[in-house]
């Protein structure tokens, strides 16, 4: 018994080991204001009519206009809180291509809400889109 403890000790000790011996990179990429070209404010919108909280209108399709995919433009400064915001911040990237990065995005909502099972939201997005140098 002895025996098969001291190797489960051994095991669990080099286990530890070599995890704490990998090497961490630093992966941080400082820019300066002058590595941007900035556009003026610019503006999105959508809409999301629901009815008994399903998207009718989007059930079937495959553009899901989510900005978090990979491959898509980064958004900095501003968390997205429904699917409606996603919408309107990919019409304002698809409305003004050739932009690299969306900085801090402010949203304006509108929900409206008819009887308990019938929904209409808008969401205007605005922000600044800026070009890498």
């Amino acid at each position: 018994m002895r025996k098969y403890l001291s190797i489960f000790m051994i095991a669990l000790s080099s286990c530890t080991a070599m995890r704490s011996n990998l090497p961490q990179g630093d992966y941080r990429i400082n820019f300066n204001k002058d590595d941007y070209s900035f556009s003026q404010q610019l503006t999105g919108e959508a809409e999301t009519i629901k009815v008994f909280g399903i998207d009718f209108s989007r059930l079937f399709t495959k553009k899901m206009g989510s900005v978090h995919s990979r491959g898509s433009v980064p958004v900095f400064g501003s968390a997205f809180t429904n699917r409606t915001d996603e919408y309107a911040a990919f019409n304002l990237i698809e409305k003004n291509p050739g932009y690299d990065i969306v900085f801090f995005p402010s949203f304006e909502r509108k929900k409206t809400k008819f009887l308990f099972f019938f929904s209409i939201t808008n969401v205007k997005v605005r922000a600044r889109l800026a070009k890498i140098n």
